[in-house]
């Protein structure tokens, strides 16, 4: 239990750099144009591990000049996926200071938490992977999320599974 928690916080930790105001010089209009111009990628890879109690899990971070990040957890089935997903929104309003919004980008109803004052995530599951997007605010999260490839925004699950519904 105390590894899976750590694992979590962990996946948090991984965000932080994202939440970090954006660098002034990155080629970015953030504000009121819906256009990103996504510059200066970092890449991590998170190698698959066992952990006790959500399977096996793996990932990848990449992280933009512009302090917009995607944080990609690729979990062994939906079930466990689904897991990570809400045991992940939980421990985030743990934190304090984080406020819910509904925000539909086309077809897709997505829920932001805005993480007081550091900024705004979205998170949302297709089959076992969970992707966490974040930025400064909701105008940069819909535009990341414009900015993901259309089969990774189709038929999505924005909200999480009720940690005490989720199948372990």
């Amino acid at each position: 239990m105390r590894l899976a928690r750590t694992a979590i916080l962990l996946l948090l930790a991984a965000l932080t750099p994202a939440l970090a105001q954006p660098n002034p010089n990155a080629k970015h209009s953030p504000h009121h144009t819906g256009q990103l111009h996504l510059n200066g990628a970092a890449t991590t890879a998170f190698p698959a591990r066992d952990l006790r109690g959500y399977g096996r899990l793996s990932g990848d971070l990449v992280v933009w000049e512009a302090g917009l990040s995607r944080l990609r957890i690729v979990a062994a089935d939906d079930a466990k996926a689904a897991l990570v997903h809400a045991k992940f929104v939980s421990d985030l309003h743990l934190l304090g200071g984080v406020r819910d919004e509904a925000l539909s980008v086309g077809e897709a109803k997505l829920i932001v938490h805005h993480v007081a004052p550091d900024g705004a995530l979205l998170a949302w599951r297709q089959g076992a992977v969970l992707t966490v997007l974040a930025a400064t605010d909701a105008e940069d999260l819909a535009a990341l999320f414009r900015a993901q490839p259309e089969r990774e925004r189709a038929e999505i699950e924005a909200e999480p599974t009720e940690i005490g519904r989720a199948h372990v």
